[in-house]
């Protein structure tokens, strides 16, 4: 009996500790259930892997794609006349705005980027562009090397949409009363069809130019032609 009656001065002060968390941990069962700090990092860490899973190829794709533009811009104003390189310019402008705008969206909003960063990594990508400028301005970049650039970036915007943004996309979110499965199917097929029609505008009118050679009869017809040459 004495021995039972101990007081709780004689017992160990870590004991006491180590139970007062059991007795907590049994009476509130998120305590118990929370995750310990040691687990925060690790899911941190997934949540950054899965981020740089869409940003990085967007990014790159955007620079690919940038320097390509770069190409023709630089080729265009070494071998047609200002006001047709101009033109080029314009439509070069006119679709890489929407690109632009839709990169930004998916680095915020998919990447979880804040918008700082999201323009920041925008504006150095888009740098690219001139870099590919100067490169064709002072060289000559043949069409391979173009045509390479573009299917580079084309085939990481085809990844993104592939495996990131397209299953999103077509998931279907859980519709409320009343509302219908084939009306919000339309919709988002719309949304998709109008960024197509908005990007493929630019290309109705869009052309190449070819280098002028006075010199001989042969130049002459490339000179007539310098205006360009439509694709269709």
């Amino acid at each position: 009996m004495w021995a039972a009656q101990k007081s709780v001065a004689d017992v160990p002060k870590d004991e006491c500790e180590c139970n007062g968390q059991e007795v907590a941990e049994a009476r509130d069962p998120e305590i118990a259930g929370s995750p310990s700090s040691s687990q925060e990092p690790k899911i941190t860490l997934i949540e950054s892997r899965a981020q740089m899973s869409i940003a990085g190829p967007v990014i790159f794709g955007d620079m690919f794609h940038n320097l390509a533009d770069g190409f023709v811009l630089g080729a265009a104003f070494k071998s047609c006349d200002p006001s047709f390189a101009m033109k080029i310019t314009l439509v070069t402008m006119a679709h890489e705005v929407p690109q632009e705008l839709a990169d930004f969206m998916i680095l915020v909003h998919h990447a979880g980027m804040n918008w700082k960063l999201a323009a920041l990594v925008n504006f150095l990508s888009g740098c690219s562009t001139l870099v590919g400028a100067v490169i064709a301005h002072g060289m000559d970049v043949s069409e391979e090397v173009e045509g390479i650039t573009l299917a580079a970036g084309a085939g990481i915007y085809l990844y993104v949409a592939a495996t990131e943004l397209g299953p999103s996309v077509a998931h279907l979110p859980h519709l409320k009363r009343g509302s219908s499965l084939c009306k919000a199917s339309l919709a988002r097929l719309l949304a998709f069809a109008l960024g197509a029609i908005c990007i493929g505008l630019v290309l109705l009118d869009h052309k190449h130019c070819t280098p002028v050679y006075p010199s001989s009869a042969e130049g002459a017809g490339a000179a007539a032609d310098a205006g360009g040459h439509n694709h269709g």
